[in-house]
């Protein structure tokens, strides 16, 4: 349904058809808990357990396209359906986006019929409802570049799924920067180049702090000369209704300053007498 096509001339975002190819094409040559469990456990989806010794298997839909009942249809980037050998079976739908956000927003509060218009609210609808036919557990995943949960985005979603009568919706966040912990350390070469290709290509992964600066070389000046007038002030404190000090100072300041050794100023407390 030309997918990159219009994710390119609609948003400026053509890259992300490509890096959705390039992880979850990669990912799913892999047992599952070498990289794709590794991954999704970094989700904000905490009340799952995502852990290796479950026996995960996975099977992937790349577009898919899903209309259900009377819901407005939807293409999401990845559609896995997971299976674990205690039983557990899960609907994954991968919301993929990497310079842009949602293709469409909820629709004015009080709008008629429920259909959500959100692209996050349109994917749960039909995702749930495929779910209940499969008997599987519905999960929404945005996949973002983000650094931190857009929780903005998030609520508009849920918010336009409540106008519609669901408040029970599982829409979670995901940073494509946590694939970078998640093959921290893989014994598959395939995996270490994918995981060098996310760093060196396209700038994701955490942020690791200043690399190479070495403070004891820093130095600076004034590229312009700073000049001001002459200045002469007067600070007061007062302490009390008895006692009252004043610190005056008249102080000659050069027109250009130059610091290669200090100078002394003439300062000294007077007392005041009483008003």
């Amino acid at each position: 349904r030309g997918t990159a096509a219009t994710s390119q001339s609609s948003t400026g975002d053509g890259a992300t058809p490509l890096l959705t190819s390039n992880v979850f094409g990669t990912l799913q040559y892999f047992d599952e808990s070498a990289g794709l469990i590794q991954f999704l456990a970094r989700s904000t989806a905490e009340d799952i357990d995502w852990s290796v010794a479950r026996g995960w298997r996975a099977t992937y839909e790349f577009w898919p396209w899903v209309q259900r009942e009377s819901f407005r249809g939807c293409e999401p980037d990845v559609l896995i359906r997971l299976d674990t050998g205690d039983g557990g079976k899960f609907l994954v739908v991968i919301e993929a986006k990497y310079r842009s956000g949602k293709s469409s927003f909820a629709e004015p509060a009080g709008s008629p019929g429920n259909a959500a218009n959100d692209q996050l609210a349109r994917e749960w609808q039909n995702t749930n409802s495929l779910a209940r036919d499969e008997e599987r557990l519905p999960l929404i995943i945005y996949l973002t570049a983000d650094l931190a949960v857009p929780h903005e985005e998030l609520d508009e979603s849920r918010a336009e799924l409540a106008e519609c009568g669901d408040s029970s919706s599982r829409i979670v966040w995901l940073s494509w920067r946590h694939l970078d912990d998640a093959l921290a350390g893989t014994p598959h070469a395939q995996l270490g180049v994918l995981r060098e290709v996310m760093r060196d290509r396209y700038s994701l992964c955490r942020f690791d702090g200043f690399i190479g600066l070495d403070a004891r070389e820093l130095s600076w000046t004034f590229s312009i000369p700073v000049k001001l007038p002459p200045v002469s002030e007067v600070w007061a404190w007062n302490f009390g209704a008895e006692v009252a000090w004043i610190l005056s100072s008249s102080v000659e300041v050069p027109r250009q300053w130059d610091w290669p050794a200090a100078t002394a100023e003439e300062w000294a407390f007077e007392r005041e007498t009483s008003r």
